[in-house]
């Protein structure tokens, strides 16, 4: 499956874990473009499990994993194919550039090593 994780640096990883994860549960949630226009198709939510330190998102799209550390915030998605998992990195770079739009927190993926 193809997999994408980003590293966002911050002085609160936890709140935008928590964050994210609220914001994921609310009934109606539309997926908003980098431009802030309500896209025509979101994801549904399957699951979503938090504490916080840990999380995992479960969409129609595909999955989301959080780890929050001391100060950074790890992101990894994964979907069952390249579209699927472009919308996801965008859906969830939306939604943390917006929770940090004080401090404009910087959503940069890369694509993991395979072992």
């Amino acid at each position: 499956m193809p997999t994408a994780q980003a590293s966002v640096e911050t002085s609160q990883p936890s709140r935008y874990l928590v964050c994210l994860c609220r914001h994921a549960m609310k009934p109606n949630h539309r997926l908003r473009d980098a431009l802030g226009q309500v896209g025509r198709e979101s994801p549904e939510l399957i699951d979503v499990e938090w504490t916080n330190s840990e999380a995992i998102v479960h969409l129609t799209w595909g999955t989301c994993a959080l780890h929050a550390g001391v100060d950074t915030l790890t992101v990894r998605v994964e979907a069952p194919n390249e579209h699927s998992l472009r919308r996801l990195q965008a859906l969830i770079a939306a939604d943390l550039q917006r929770f940090g739009r004080r401090s404009a927190e910087a959503v940069r993926w890369t694509q993991p090593h395979s072992s």
